[in-house]
């Protein structure tokens, strides 16, 4: 069975396990400010780091086997910043609790306005290029709203630590 095949699989598999680990636990409430995610452990940063290495070191070898495999580096690059943005902080507090949820929403909400657009040109009789028709496509933009999430969450935190220092 090809590689290529099967991986996407498990992968999916293991995702569906990932967020119902972050899902909280007590589902009797509805009440959004006592609900809390249930964050990856720090180590999971390392794991992440660990994950994309190794995506970059498969994707130099099994291109020469299976030409292309951007949507094999895309998926892993978006499974490694997903564990990396929910795992804890050393200092986990709730500062970086809200912190965290508003760039996720600030990435949730560009992203779902890009799948908006992506539809109204997918559903459009305009001429535009195909690598925007492609779900390849959707995969970057999802590993962007991410990275984004990532950085505004550390900048954030940098420069609210830095006034406080000094």
């Amino acid at each position: 069975m090809n590689f290529f095949v099967l991986y996407p699989l498990v992968l999916s598999v293991l995702m569906v396990f990932m967020v119902g680990w972050l899902l909280p636990r007590a589902g009797s409430t509805y009440d959004l400010f006592r609900l809390k995610l249930q964050l990856y452990p720090n180590w999971f940063k390392y794991f992440s780091i660990i994950w994309i290495v190794i995506t970059i070191i498969l994707s130099f070898f099994l291109s020469s086997s299976s030409g292309n495999n951007t949507e094999f580096v895309a998926v892993n690059v978006n499974f490694s910043l997903f564990v990396f943005f929910f795992s804890k902080e050393k200092d986990e507090d709730e500062f970086s609790e809200q912190l965290r949820l508003k760039a996720f929403i600030y990435s949730f909400i560009s992203f779902v306005s890009f799948l908006i657009l992506f539809g109204g040109f997918k559903g459009s009789q305009l001429s535009i290029p195909d690598i925007f028709l492609d779900f390849i496509f959707v995969q970057i933009f999802l590993g962007i709203a991410l990275l984004t999430s990532l950085v505004y969450f550390y900048i954030t935190k940098y420069k609210v630590n830095k006034n406080i220092e000094g």
